[in-house]
């Protein structure tokens, strides 16, 4: 008796423990209606990744049924690797303190910015590249740019971009200094053409800007200059477009702090002035230049972006579906689709979404059912095992 009685007693403390950890869904948004069966896209905006945590996990997609239909998160950070990047073959690559990688550039297009795909690595990096016809001779052409860890939460793999003076040099070198740590894993190198508007590809563009951001620059007696930037919303962001007025010529070190991480880099007046690092949804968070005895630089405008993510789904004609989000404790699900993400075309319709509307304070959605109304019965009878244990207990022991 007293055995069956543990097990009543642990099956109803796993229950309250589970309860307790499935926090509600707190958001809620209508997909429209498709006019044909098949896969579609959902784009995760701005304002829709301001609903959800950092690591996605917290969305589902419920029919009218309220039963979860499958879906996969794809980000075009590697996808718009394949359709929006011409291939640079990759000659060498030599791993030792300084990773030297030989890219050839056999049309020798005239090349603004190399991309790298990579496989997921947290790490920061400084990169020199340099420029050659022969694959002996070398020439400068950037030094010191931040290479950082764009890794996506989705995918173990990364596209890499190189912002770069417009070149059209046979072969590229880059050199990663590694320091003493491991060398990065290039699966694949390109470039995106200069000339070739994205508009000739139904691609989008690897990242989503958020729009401007608010800030105030204080250039402090410390010489250092500060960047105190606030976000309307919480929307996620992994890269910061910065635009810098003044001075004309500049070479200094940057920092950029979100939530007690620093993130460091070197800002030049000959290269682009972007920043990036693993995804945030912090609103305040500030950026610290260092001047030197140099004048302050003066920040014209900051753009926050996050990388261009979609909800891949199968929707059937005319059937009804929502999005179902917000909901801190959630855990990524685990759905067989997963397994044939590589056989679902690059190229998909758009399926919208209405406004995303929050659920009445009377009306919760669990990840299958709401549970809110068993919770009091399963307390009670939790505290009735309790009593009847310790009371039989107690008759035990006066009996001994």
């Amino acid at each position: 008796m007293m055995r069956i009685l543990f097990k009543l007693l642990f099956v109803f403390i796993s229950f309250l423990y589970w309860h307790n950890s499935e926090a509600q869904y707190q958001y809620h948004a209508a997909i429209k209606p498709v006019d044909t069966s098949g896969f579609y896209a959902i784009d995760i905006t701005s304002e829709l990744s301001s609903y959800v945590s950092v690591s996605l996990n917290d969305i589902r997609i419920v029919d009218k049924d309220q039963k979860q239909v499958p879906y996969i998160i794809r980000s075009l950070g590697a996808t718009s690797f394949i359709s929006q990047y011409r291939s640079l073959k990759i000659i060498s690559n030599s791993s030792d303190t300084i990773q030297s990688v030989v890219l050839e550039n056999a049309s020798k297009d005239k090349i603004e910015k190399i991309g790298l795909l990579l496989k997921n690595a947290a790490v920061r990096r400084t990169i020199n590249i340099s420029g050659s016809d022969e694959n002996s001779k070398w020439f400068a052409i950037a030094e010191d740019l931040p290479l950082l860890n764009n890794y996506l939460p989705s995918k173990d793999e990364y596209v890499e971009d190189i912002p770069i003076p417009l070149s059209s040099y046979r072969y590229f070198r880059i050199l990663i200094n590694n320091k003493k740590y491991d060398p990065l894993n290039i699966i694949s190198a390109g470039y995106t053409y200069p000339f070739l508007e994205y508009k000739t590809t139904p691609y989008k563009s690897e990242y989503t800007d958020n729009g401007p951001s608010s800030f105030i620059q204080r250039d402090s007696s410390d010489k250092d200059s500060y960047i105190f930037i606030t976000h309307s919303k919480p929307y996620q962001f992994n890269k910061l477009d910065i635009r810098i007025k003044a001075p004309k010529y500049y070479k200094r070190d940057a920092e950029v702090v979100i939530d007690g991480y620093r993130y460091s880099y070197v800002i030049s007046s000959d290269t682009l002035v972007h920043f990036s690092f693993p995804s945030s949804k912090s609103q305040k968070y500030y950026i610290r230049i260092f001047n030197g005895d140099n004048p302050p630089v003066k920040i014209e405008s900051v753009h926050s972006q996050q990388l261009t993510t979609q909800i891949i789904t199968w929707l059937e004609k005319n059937a009804a579906y929502e999005l179902v989000l917000g909901n801190p404790k959630a855990q990524s699900p685990n759905y067989d689709l997963a397994n044939f993400k590589d056989s679902i075309s690059l190229i998909l319709p758009i399926a919208g979404i209405g406004n995303v509307v929050p659920y009445p304070a009377d009306v919760q959605k669990a990840d299958k059912f709401n549970t809110k109304n068993l919770v009091w019965p399963a307390i009670i009878a939790a505290v009735l095992i309790l009593g009847l244990l310790t009371f039989r207990l107690t008759k035990e022991v006066e009996k001994k």
